[in-house]
């Protein structure tokens, strides 16, 4: 099932102009790694200053998880996500600190970095910023006519082929980031919009009159295992974009 929740940074960052941006640059690192169960969050850079790139983890779950009873699971997957943010916090030297929500349950940007997490069936996402930024991860599936008309209108569905079966997700995942950088939620979906499919990892879009670039990042399934496809977006502020893939032991 689709995860719709949106975790949004609240404050608000004034976006640079598409000429002032320069090129993103993205890489892979793959990795198997156990993490602990404690989370330590954010609080400031040890290294002020030296921010060269951004690392949004992908971190896939451990194969009991998805059968777990729906409590135990959110619960689950929760912890996970946070160990995932904990990662990305360390891989930009971040000195620990536990997150905090607003009223609402959104996240709260600490000392002047803010983060951002999703949930998906199997897989969880997050990163770290030093503004407000934006992280979506979904599994790939069959969706509705209905659905696709709600997420976006026909002039965005033509700046595609109709057969790309991944474009409904690559759609979805960079509207959500986005709201969820810019602390609106899906109240805003209305308002955003793809504008620009540029190539395989990049699109761009508008919410009301800013325009923002989002990266993305595909993780190919197993038809012979059964293992799903998912695709991940970030919204990009002008760093590199290093991607990090964690396979958790089942």
């Amino acid at each position: 099932m689709m995860n719709v929740s949106l975790t949004c940074s609240t404050n608000s960052w004034r976006k640079r102009s598409d000429e002032e941006k320069r090129a993103p640059q993205t890489s892979i690192l793959q990795s198997t790694s156990r993490m602990p169960d404690s989370w330590a969050g954010v609080e400031k850079l040890q290294n002020s200053g030296e921010w060269t790139a951004l690392y949004p983890v992908i971190m896939e779950l451990p194969s009991f998880l998805p059968e777990m009873p729906g409590s135990e699971k959110k619960k689950e997957m929760s912890k996970y996500a946070r160990q995932a943010l904990k990662l990305s916090a360390k891989r930009s030297n971040i000195t620990p600190r536990i997150p905090e929500k607003n009223r609402n349950g959104a996240p709260q940007p600490t000392d002047g970095l803010y983060w951002s997490v999703s949930h998906s069936n199997q897989c969880v996402a997050a990163v770290v910023a030093p503004y407000a930024i934006g992280i979506d991860i979904e599994q790939i599936q069959d969706v509705s006519t209905q659905l696709k008309e709600q997420i976006a209108s026909e002039a965005e569905w033509g700046l595609a082929p109709k057969n790309d079966p991944t474009l409904f997700f690559r759609y979805w995942t960079a509207k959500e980031a986005v709201l969820k950088a810019t602390g609106h939620g899906l109240s805003g979906l209305a308002h955003c919009a793809v504008t620009q499919i540029i190539d395989d990892v990049q699109i761009r879009l508008t919410y009301h009159d800013t325009r923002w670039l989002v990266l993305q990042h595909k993780i190919s399934g197993n038809r012979r295992t059964g293992q799903p496809s998912y695709i991940a977006a970030v919204t990009f502020g002008g760093h590199d974009i290093d991607w990090q893939r964690i396979s958790m032991p089942a």
